[in-house]
């Protein structure tokens, strides 16, 4: 259905879908900006639960206000996921757009992801981030959940499952499409969209991910998921991985996907387990219910064989990645802000006090001092996991007395010491077969190391770029390419010197700075696209399967 538009263009009809429960409080916010839209060819749908207050009220008031607005009644409480599936089976516009009757929306959002997806030809479009907004206080947050551009390989839908909200709320969808795939939500009361996620991710071909912050999402402490008990909100949790389960197999590619999955329903299994109340005997044993028919069972994962140690010489880059894999919740030593040459000499003395605001980056200032590193490695007595990557050599380093060596890195400039002594720079002849030396030594120190399980080499490099998955520019900063490069030989030499090390790289086209990252848009970081990729990576590399 579509209509001439003020521009004298044809506008397609899009179907707004608000499912409607106990909502009289919120609903006037909700429907008001829905109502005001600047994009005008709009069916609003209410689908209403049964509720306790005077919602239904509401909707008849509105209905009348706008005539552009269709009630649905349900006779019984159905839950979110039924009520947005009643919503597409009565629908009438070519395009999708679901929200929460506590939310709300800018004035020009649906404009501005119609005009996408009528652009991009896409199954759907998405805001890469929302306002979250806390009922309590009144405090606004800006969440940034996905990095901006085309998603249009399996292996960017991959990531984008793991990077993005599971929600289906900030969205606008190709209705053929969502009808041609059967792409029904699961009709539960929790858990509905994360359950969803993955077999709407993966059935999708192309998506577009915007850099548009127009919807306002509602934290508040009378929302569903925050009213069930927790034992109920684990039934449906173990209810939304059978879901995607049951449909995988049915589409046959469950085994194709299973260590994605294995991936993303460990992040959720994490993050359920901390929030809920372990003590209540009822919670523990859906918990146990959980781990047993759905990641052993059914994924053939035992999370107490996957709860590792592991050991990081390197970067904050490799930190992230180790830490996207969702393996290493036992413990994680970090040792950063240091070049292997450092690292791997016993100095005689401290230059002096290290005084520095940051205790993190005290400590580490110390280690590199004291050469703590290779006094740590021989004391390992568990099993664990040695990651590198060789970012942090880009600095060069300081020669002090007696040959001891510090890191000539921002946090030790930062330090305050006032160390005497002779900068050796990175791309010298000089720095590059004292590296060498230290190299070998560190790789007969890991041969003799019985409890190290793997060796794994990050080949994380400079970003030459920042941008995003649709544009990016390069730095006008000299020497990353050389850099680089030194970098790439240092990773050749210790794989060719160190049998037991493997490597993990990041495909090249991901090797750019999100100019929206989190710590400053600078070189030496990437993206989350990047690191949940090495992340994934990690993790196909180091699990445990039964």
């Amino acid at each position: 259905m579509e209509k001439e538009d003020k521009d004298n263009n044809l506008a397609k009809l899009v179907t707004v879908i608000v499912p409607v429960y106990n909502s009289e409080k919120y609903m006037d916010q909700c429907l008001e900006s829905i109502s005001s839209q600047t994009y005008r060819n709009l069916e609003i749908i209410l689908v209403y639960d049964i509720s306790d207050d005077s919602t239904l009220q509401k909707c008849k008031r509105w209905q009348k206000r706008d005539k552009r607005i269709r009630i649905i009644m349900n006779e019984r409480r159905k839950g979110l996921g039924a009520a947005r599936n009643q919503g597409l089976n009565n629908a009438l516009g070519e395009y999708i757009i679901y929200v929460d009757s506590d939310d709300w929306i800018e004035k020009n959002y649906i404009k501005i992801l119609y005009e996408e997806i009528e652009k991009e030809h896409a199954d759907y479009v998405s805001s890469n981030s929302i306002y979250r907004v806390s009922e309590a206080s009144g405090d606004t947050e800006l969440c940034i959940s996905g990095m901006a551009g085309i998603y249009n390989t399996e292996e960017l839908r991959h990531i984008l499952l793991l990077q993005d909200f599971p929600s289906i709320w900030k969205k606008i969808i190709n209705k053929k499409w969502l009808l041609e795939q059967k792409l029904y939500q699961p009709e539960i009361f929790a858990y509905e969209d994360w359950g969803y996620a993955p077999v709407f991710i993966l059935h999708a071909s192309k998506v577009i991910l915007l850099q548009e912050p127009g919807c306002y999402y509602r934290v508040n402490a009378g929302c569903l998921s925050n009213t069930l008990s927790q034992k109920k909100i684990w039934q449906d949790f173990i209810n939304t991985c059978m879901y995607f389960i049951n449909r995988f197999r049915t589409d046959k590619c469950f085994d194709k996907n299973i260590e994605l999955l294995r991936r993303y329903t460990l992040e959720q299994f994490y993050y359920r387990k901390i929030i809920s109340d372990c003590e209540d005997e009822s919670v523990k044993e859906k918990i146990e219910e959980f781990h047993n028919e759905i990641l052993i069972r059914q994924m053939k994962f035992d999370v107490r064989l996957n709860m590792k140690n592991a050991i990081i010489f390197g970067s904050f880059s490799a930190r992230w990645e180790v830490q996207a894999s969702y393996l290493f919740t036992e413990r994680i030593r970090h040792y950063c802000f240091s070049s292997l040459i450092a690292a791997m000499t016993r100095p005689k003395e401290c230059p002096g006090a290290v005084q520095h605001s940051n205790v993190f980056r005290k400590c580490q200032i110390e280690q590199d001092l004291l050469g703590r590193f290779e006094r740590d490695l021989m004391k390992i007595r568990e099993v664990s996991y040695l990651f590198i990557d060789f970012l942090e050599e880009r600095h060069g380093i300081i020669e002090l007395k007696d040959r001891n060596y510090v890191t000539d890195s921002e946090a030790f400039i930062e330090s305050g010491i006032e160390a005497e002594g002779r900068k050796i720079d990175f791309y010298s002849e000089e720095f590059w077969m004292l590296w060498k030396e230290k190299c070998n030594a560190f790789i007969r120190l890991i041969r003799e190391m019985p409890n190290i399980r793997q060796v794994i080499l990050i080949k994380n490099r400079l970003s030459l770029k920042s941008g995003d998955f649709r544009v990016t520019k390069d730095y006008a900063v000299a020497g990353l390419s050389e850099s680089n490069y030194i970098i790439e030989k240092m990773e050749n030499y210790f794989l060719e010197n160190c049998d037991l090390a493997q490597s993990i790289e990041i495909p090249s086209y991901m090797q750019f700075t999100d100019k929206m990252f989190r710590y400053g848009c600078e070189p030496q970081y990437m993206n989350q696209a990047a690191y949940l990729a090495a992340g994934v990576g990690i993790f196909k590399r180091c699990r445990t399967i039964i």
